[in-house]
């Protein structure tokens, strides 16, 4: 499984309209986050943007957008965990489902859309057309297969409140607008109900999938310690970069105290101080009879 990088599933229309750099794109389309200079790099082309066209306020930062990275490859890595301890035909199956529930065409009209939408680097360049894409495979497994399985993941990421302020990035409004995406996502939560859990007698891959978001849907940083304290033994090879991430967030998104008030001024006093009078006695007993030696 991959852990040398992170991905973030980002829309043809988000990565034209931040004009983000090809050199973050995987081969998949989606972003790579390898480093934290590159999350810095799709946060600094975001913000000028927005800055550009009057949204300063609406201003991201490379800590959120490493997490979403993050928890973009997490999932990915849970799934493949469910295919290889309890079904490696998993998404097969639910393929096969979708077709027969909603309809060949219904359901191959969403996933060449998802592919348009979201386009691997060969179909962004026109070298493949979206058909051309789903009827081939990426490692063995069929590209239909690996959209259903992206299609899960970018339903999550936006039930995400947290991730709102990347919301644009990855935005499902279009495909709930035009395609049986909807359609798509419901029947695919049905399926998971009817398949076991990554554990006996736990939740479905979906709802498992989602208990960060559940548990704390406002905060990245602790939807990540969720996945740090909860899921420690299934993403052990990933952990070094999930504690690199909190660190991060807890970095840049550290309470920022405002200076004080203006300066100081040192007290003036009046000048009756020099009209003290004294007021101790002569000393005339013992000062006579002094002797210094």
């Amino acid at each position: 499984m991959k852990n040398q990088s992170f991905e973030m599933l980002v829309s043809r229309r988000a990565r034209l309209h931040y004009g983000l750099s090809d050199t973050l794109f995987a081969l998949d389309g989606n972003v790579i986050l390898a480093d934290l200079r590159a999350a810095r790099q799709t946060a600094s082309a975001i913000n000028a943007v927005r800055r550009a066209s009057g949204d300063a306020d609406r201003s991201v930062s490379a800590s959120d957008i490493n997490a979403a990275g993050l928890l973009h490859e997490v999932m990915h890595h849970l799934i493949g965990i469910y295919r290889q301890k309890v079904d490696p035909d998993v998404f097969a199956r639910a393929l096969k489902e979708l077709e027969i529930d909603l309809g060949v065409t219904a359901v191959e009209t969403t996933l060449e859309a998802f592919v348009e939408a979201f386009p691997p680097r060969a179909v962004r360049d026109d070298e493949i057309s979206p058909l051309d894409y789903l009827e081939s495979d990426t490692g063995g497994v069929a590209n239909r297969q690996v959209v259903v399985e992206e299609i899960v993941l970018l339903w999550l990421a936006n039930n995400n409140p947290a991730l709102e302020p990347l919301r644009d990035l990855f935005d499902d409004a279009e495909l709930v607008r035009t395609t049986a995406y909807s359609a798509v996502v419901n029947r695919l939560q049905a399926f998971f109900k009817g398949r076991p859990g990554l554990e006996s007698g736990g939740p479905t891959l979906i709802d498992l999938l989602h208990e960060p978001v559940a548990a704390s849907p406002h905060s990245l940083q602790q939807q990540l310690d969720f996945i740090r304290n909860r899921w420690g033994l299934w993403v052990e090879n990933l952990m070094v970069r999930l504690l690199g991430g909190l660190d991060f967030l807890a970095e840049e998104h550290r309470p920022v105290f405002p200076p004080g008030p203006g300066p100081i001024v040192a007290p003036t006093y009046e000048d009756w101080h020099d009209e003290e009078f004294e007021a101790f006695s002569a000393d005339l007993e013992w000062m006579p009879r002094v002797v210094l030696i």
